[in-house]
């Protein structure tokens, strides 16, 4: 493992684009089908689901026929619906910080969290940061 802190965890079958056709690998601490990794707090437990971004639809893709570039890319939305966006807001990636771990980031943060979560999630959160510690916002 890379961390004494963090874990990631890598869902054996990722490379399914359809979840319903994933298995759970219980043993092996993956307990999940949709997301294709999970970030892991060794501590706390608490985690970030990474989840994939096609640059096909995989309903309507031929993987044998498809070989252009598409100008959108295609992820799941909060209730597993497949989603296109334009591919600008994820590339080019830029630098960006999480928990004090260096990472690549989208291109337009805002515009995905907007369209996925609602524009109200960009200003508005259900837990805030209370003596070091997340609790739900009344």
């Amino acid at each position: 493992n890379f961390s004494s802190t963090y874990e990631i965890k890598v869902q054996p079958q990722w490379e399914i684009a359809e979840e319903t056709k994933r298995s759970y690998f219980r043993k092996d601490g993956i307990n999940f089908v949709a997301p294709n990794a999970r970030f892991i707090h060794l501590k706390t437990r608490y985690h970030v689901d990474i989840f994939p971004a096609y640059d096909f639809n995989p309903i309507h893709a031929n993987k044998s026929t498809e070989m252009k570039q598409s100008e959108n890319l295609t992820i799941y939305d909060i209730n597993y619906n497949w989603l296109s966006y334009p591919r600008s807001w994820t590339y080019p990636l830029k630098t960006c910080y999480f928990s004090e771990i260096k990472l690549l980031c989208p291109a337009e943060p805002k515009q995905l969290v907007a369209t996925i979560y609602g524009v109200s999630s960009l200003t508005k959160s259900d837990r805030k940061c209370a003596n070091g510690s997340w609790v739900r916002n009344p």
